[in-house]
C-alpha cells in the first residue's frame, strides 16, 4: 500500500499531499521550528508513511498534527503520532470515540473486495482521538507564522 504521494506546493511552505486509494487531501505547513500536518489518513501505515514524508520536507521541526473531522480517512492515521502532540475539535474527539469502531466496520466492508490490502491495514488500525480537545479556537505557533 502507498498512501503517500508526493508534495505538491499550493502555496509558499504550505504542501499537499493526495492519499490513495480514498483521495484524501493531508497538508503540511512548515515554520521555521514547527510544522504542522492537517489529518493523518486512513491507518496506521498512512500515519506512518506521512510522518516520514513530513519529516524528509520540515527537517528538524516538531511535528504538530490536526484532525480537520472524525471521519476514518482523516484520522484512522493517528496511531503514528503522540496524543499529545494532536488537535481536533471536541465534536471531533467525542466523534471519534463514539464512532471509530462502527467506521471501521463500515469501511473494511466497502474496501474488502475492491482493496483486500487496504481492508486489512483499515481493520488493525488503532483509533486514537486527540489528545488536545479544542473548544472554541486554536492558534498554532509554528515560530515565524501562525496556523489559526
Amino acid at each position: 500500500m502507498n498512501f503517500i504521494g508526493e508534495w505538491s506546493e499550493v502555496h509558499p511552505r504550505i504542501l499537499r499531499s493526495v492519499g490513495s486509494p480514498v483521495d484524501v487531501n493531508c497538508v503540511l505547513v512548515l515554520g521555521s521550528e514547527r510544522a504542522l500536518l492537517v489529518d493523518t489518513g486512513s491507518c496506521l501505515a498512512d500515519g506512518q508513511a506521512l510522518q516520514k514524508a513530513a519529516s524528509q520536507v520540515a527537517g528538524e521541526c516538531e511535528l504538530l498534527v490536526v484532525n480537520t473531522h472524525a471521519h476514518y480517512d482523516h484520522c484512522f492515521g493517528n496511531a503514528a503520532y503522540a496524543p499529545e502532540t494532536i488537535w481536533g475539535s471536541v465534536g471531533c474527539a467525542d466523534d471519534l470515540a463514539a464512532s471509530g469502531e462502527t467506521q471501521r466496520e463500515m469501511a473494511v466492508a466497502e474496501w474488502t473486495a475492491s482493496d483486500p490490502l487496504f481492508a486489512a491495514a483499515l481493520g488493525a488500525a488503532p483509533i486514537v482521538p486527540p489528545g488536545n480537545v479544542v473548544r472554541e479556537s486554536l492558534t498554532l505557533d509554528l515560530r515565524d507564522c501562525r496556523a489559526q
